[in-house]
């Protein structure tokens, strides 16, 4: 283990919890909104049902936790994309092979 690997792994892990965040996201949006939107899209603007504000207060609640999580993802993914990378990195390459 050299001086590098400890930033190149947190780098590693800050992109795998990005990457799990978009996907809970996702579904989040699958399993969470759309069924709420299933049901909305069949009732008549003239006419809701009594408890239209219990499904739009459900939405609202899964529609925050999925900005949450794709704004956490964002910022997991920008943290990996700056962290310090020493040993190995891509700017570490010969002279030779940068001609």
């Amino acid at each position: 283990m050299g001086p590098g690997y400890f930033p190149r792994i947190l780098g590693i892990l800050l992109l795998l919890l990005g990457a799990a965040l978009l996907v809970a996201a996702g579904l989040i949006t699958r399993f969470g909104n759309q069924p709420i939107n299933a049901q909305v899209i069949t009732w008549s603007a003239l006419a809701p049902p009594s408890a239209w504000a219990r499904a739009r207060d459900q939405w609202w609640y899964w529609h925050v936790l999925r900005t949450i999580a794709g704004i956490a993802a964002l910022a997991c993914i920008i943290a990996a994309s700056i962290t310090p990378q020493t040993a190995g990195s891509f700017g570490d390459r010969p002279a030779a092979m940068t001609s």
